[in-house]
C-alpha cells in the first residue's frame, strides 16, 4: 500500500507594517482597505505530499495499450495543484511491448492512449531486461497552467496512469522503488457564518 508523507511549510508569513497601520505578508503587500473593510493576511501552507510506490502495479492490456491505478482520494475540496515531480523503476512481466514507457497523472483513469500533457509525468525507455527507470517533473519554462481541483466538476482523486504498446495479452507494470510528491494549496471552501 502505498504511504503518503506531509507536510509542509508556509509559502508566506504575516509580520506588522513599519507604520503599524496595516499588515504586509512577506513576499507580497496586502491590499489597502477601503469604506470600512478590513483586510487581513494569513499565511497559507503549500503542501508536498509524497506517494510511495514500490509494490504498486498496473495491468495493461493489447487492447488498449494504457492501464491506471488510483493513487489517493484527497479528502479537501478545491485543491491547486501547482506540480508533481516523479521518481520510479520498476519492470514489466512479459517481453512483447514496445521500448517506450509513459507515465502521467491524472484526476481520472486513462482512457486512451493519448494521456493528458498538463500531468505528464515522465517518457522513458524499456531495457531488455523488460525493466526501467522514470523520472521526470512539472517544473520548466514550458511547464501548463495550475490545475485546479474542485470536487465537482473535477474529481479529487489522483491516478497513475501509463501508456505502453502490449503486442498480445496483459502486461503488468510492477514499481519496485520510488514516489510521487504533489505540490499543491488547499483553498478551503466557504462556510456559512
Amino acid at each position: 500500500m502505498q504511504k503518503i508523507k506531509g507536510p509542509m511549510f508556509l509559502a508566506n508569513s504575516s509580520i506588522p507594517a513599519p507604520d503599524g497601520t496595516k499588515s504586509r505578508l512577506i513576499g507580497g503587500t496586502l491590499p489597502v482597505a477601503a469604506n470600512g473593510a478590513r483586510v487581513e493576511g494569513l499565511a497559507m501552507p503549500l503542501i508536498k505530499a509524497r506517494i510511495y510506490l514500490s509494490g504498486m502495479t498496473i495491468p495493461v492490456t493489447a487492447a488498449n495499450d494504457y492501464g491506471s491505478v488510483k493513487l489517493v482520494d484527497f479528502q479537501n475540496k478545491n485543491l491547486l495543484i501547482f506540480g508533481h515531480a516523479l521518481n520510479a523503476k520498476g519492470t514489466l512481466t512479459a517481453p512483447n511491448v514496445g521500448t517506450e514507457l509513459t507515465l502521467a497523472l491524472g484526476s481520472a483513469a486513462a482512457s486512451s492512449t493519448t494521456l493528458p500533457a498538463q500531468y505528464m509525468a515522465a517518457k522513458t525507455g524499456v531495457g531488455a531486461a523488460q525493466a526501467f527507470t522514470a523520472i521526470g517533473h512539472t517544473f520548466d519554462e514550458s511547464s501548463p497552467a495550475l490545475v485546479f481541483l474542485d470536487g465537482h466538476a473535477t474529481n479529487n482523486d489522483l491516478f497513475l496512469n501509463a501508456g505502453l504498446a502490449v503486442a498480445s495479452g496483459t502486461t503488468t507494470i510492477t514499481f519496485t522503488d520510488g514516489y510521487v510528491d504533489v505540490f499543491y494549496h488547499d483553498l478551503d471552501e466557504p462556510v456559512a457564518l
